[in-house]
């Protein structure tokens, strides 16, 4: 049996389109953009405010799945203590949070 790919009900998974011009790689955190479609996205960086977490790669002009509520696997950016509250660094991994940055989880 694989990794599990989910750790939340369909209900919290919602489509995401990327317009960057560059993959999105899995377990990247993502913020809503205005694109041209009503679901595009990019990378969220440097404490920005967070939608989700990309479920797999998401390829130029392309939609994928964007987890946005449960637990969700993600690419830490640097070691982050158990039950630290986290933020997306520069390339849209988790790391520690510091006051003024958007808290996109535990």
């Amino acid at each position: 049996m694989g990794q599990a790919r989910a750790y939340v009900d369909p209900t919290g998974i919602r489509p995401g389109f990327n317009e960057t011009g560059t993959t999105i790689s899995r377990g990247i955190f993502v913020k809503k953009i205005a694109g041209s479609a009503v679901d595009s996205i990019s990378v969220a960086t440097d404490g920005e405010s967070v939608h989700g977490v990309t479920m797999d790669d998401i390829a130029t002009a392309t939609r994928g799945d964007v987890q946005t509520n449960s637990m969700a696997a993600c690419i830490a950016g640097a070691a982050v203590a158990r039950d630290a509250e986290v933020t997306a660094d520069a390339a849209g991994k988790a790391i520690t949070a510091v006051s003024g940055d958007y808290i996109a989880g535990l």
